[in-house]
Parts: C-alpha cells; structure tokens; sequence
C-alpha cells in the first residue's frame, strides 16, 4: 500500500518523496509491517527525471530480504 500510495501522490497531487526518517519494519508470521515518516516537495520534470510512467504497483515476485540492520528489496512494476 505504501508504493501505491506515493504513486498515487506522485500523479495526482505532483508530490514525490526525498527523504526517508523514523523507519520501522516489523515482520509478522506472513506479512510485514511497515512504519515511516517521509518528507517530499513539489515534483518538478526538469528536476526529477521520470523515463516511463508506472502504471500500477504489483507485489508479484516481491522480495524483501534482511541483511543486518538493512533492508534489501526486488519490486516490479506495470509501466
């Protein structure tokens, strides 16, 4: 729902994410729970290179892998 979320924040609102703070991941018997707090500002294309535009978010062959204190992740998206 996040991916979803910022996509969604990015073409209708203009509004992309810059910096990530206060990351929380929790994993529960099947799933993962996610707490953050992001800060963004205003999208702007001369700025902000978008090559393609994401049509969807999909969380077919997703893989969030933990590696020490990081996180490591495989998403795919619709374009």
């Amino acid at each position: 729902e996040l991916l979803s979320e910022l996509n969604f924040q990015l073409y209708s609102k203009k509004w992309v994410f810059v910096t990530i703070q206060n990351l929380a991941v929790e994993k529960t018997d099947s799933d993962y729970h996610l707490e953050i707090e992001l800060f963004g500002q205003t999208f702007h294309p001369e700025i902000h290179n978008m090559k393609e535009e994401i049509k969807a978010i999909t969380y077919h062959q997703v893989k969030i892998e933990r590696i020490g204190n990081l996180y490591k992740t495989l998403i795919v998206f619709d374009v």
